[in-house]
């Protein structure tokens, strides 16, 4: 090889080598692990988790029968609480003082976080299949097998109750002070005024209403269902603002404290997120698996989505950048503290997971060992470049 050539082929081999420097910069940029506090393992799978607002305290529904309540501190439960049955649901109150639970055994539970022992216990005459609190913390909505209470959280006191159906439903969602509530039961929509008797409105579609949300501010309403569609409401009005199609089930929707963004989780393994102003996605990621659980802050600045084992935070404003972390199992529920802090999720393989969005760590991606190829290569050039030079001499 002479000088010439030689020197040509670093200065090739060097431009290369920088190009692929750049891009494995740009690549791990792009897939950065979430940074894992810590896990416990429960006694069955995880039904639902919650967090309180400033991320301090966090509760979980297990249908191992038990209610936990941790604090972010530590992955030894401040305390359990064994019900009669499955729990299907948790809700934290923002302020982190209170909490409650919904039971296989019908009962709704009230706990302040200080004591194992509820402060009241609900009966109602079927499994309580979801359980809500209002953002201010005054009152409680539970969903039961086609029934719906109002109650307050001081006394457990009956506000309200609704009979809709003798089936089942999935979800239910309150605004704040418990002005009003959202469920859906089979494939109906219901609004409801707490002070009223009868729902202000109900509305029908094709197939089972899966996710239900109502903006803290009682004004706007989303709704997914099993036939692939998201529907979006003002409350005024029981005809969809608008709605949309993706390619598979949406079991899950979130919406924004003021109503202005929502976020959805499709079987298509993306998570969509909108304006209310139009029925386009102002993007849509695509995901490795099917979504079950998602969440937004109230400022609309940060999701969390939870699915076939993988967990994923994201900065509304920036796609391009997305954090996740892998597990073995899929993953059911997730929540968000209020600052995209925190992120807790838990699922099929009975462990709670806590993590802190601020701290990542870099996942080192395949594009990684093509440079460390070019690198050899250069060392290899050099090493001949270097018998050249000494045949010569001789």
């Amino acid at each position: 090889m002479n000088k010439k050539n030689f020197n040509s082929s670093i200065i090739i081999l060097l431009a290369f080598s920088t190009i692929m420097l750049l891009l494995t910069i740009r690549i791990s940029n792009a897939n950065q692990d979430l940074n894992l506090l810590w896990y416990y393992e429960t006694g069955d799978i995880i039904r639902q988790v919650s967090i309180s607002a400033d991320g301090e305290y966090i509760s979980v529904a297990s249908c191992d029968n038990k209610i936990y309540l941790f604090h972010r501190n530590s992955s030894i439960p401040l305390w359990t609480y064994t019900t009669g049955g499955e729990v299907s649901s948790v809700s934290i109150s923002s302020d982190g003082k209170y909490l409650i639970a919904g039971s296989g055994d019908k009962g709704i539970y009230c706990f302040d976080r200080t004591s194992s022992v509820p402060i009241w216990i609900y009966n109602t005459t079927l499994p309580v299949k979801y359980v809500s609190f209002s953002p201010d913390g005054h009152y409680v909505a539970a969903l039961s097998v086609g029934k719906v209470f109002i109650l307050n959280r001081s006394d457990g006191a009956l506000i309200n109750s609704y009979y809709l159906s003798n089936l089942g439903g999935y979800e239910i969602s309150i605004s704040y002070e418990g002005a009003y509530i959202v469920t859906g039961i089979t494939n109906t929509t219901y609004l409801i005024d707490k002070t009223n008797s009868t729902p202000i409105w109900s509305f029908s579609v094709d197939d089972d209403v899966i996710s239900v949300a109502i903006s803290d501010n009682g004004k706007y309403i989303i709704m997914s269902n099993n036939n692939s569609k998201i529907y979006y409401f003002n409350r005024l009005n029981s005809v969809p603002i608008w709605e949309y199609t993706t390619g598979g089930p949406v079991w899950t929707a979130d919406i924004s404290s003021d109503g202005r963004f929502i976020v959805a989780g499709s079987y298509d393994y993306r998570i969509y997120f909108f304006e209310n102003k139009s029925s386009t996605p102002i993007w849509s990621y695509k995901t490795n698996s099917v979504l079950f659980s998602v969440d937004i802050t109230p400022d609309a600045k940060y999701i969390a989505a939870s699915g076939g084992s993988r967990i994923y935070f994201l900065n509304t404003n920036n796609t391009a950048v997305v954090y996740s972390y892998y597990v073995s199992a899929a993953l059911y529920s997730v929540a968000l503290s209020c600052d995209g802090r925190y992120i807790v999720t838990g699922g099929y393989d009975h462990k709670i997971y806590l993590f802190n969005t601020q701290i990542t760590k870099t996942t080192i991606p395949a594009f990684n060992f093509a440079y460390i190829l070019m690198i050899i290569a250069f060392l290899a050039l050099c090493y001949i470049h270097r018998l050249q030079k000494l045949k010569i001499k001789n």
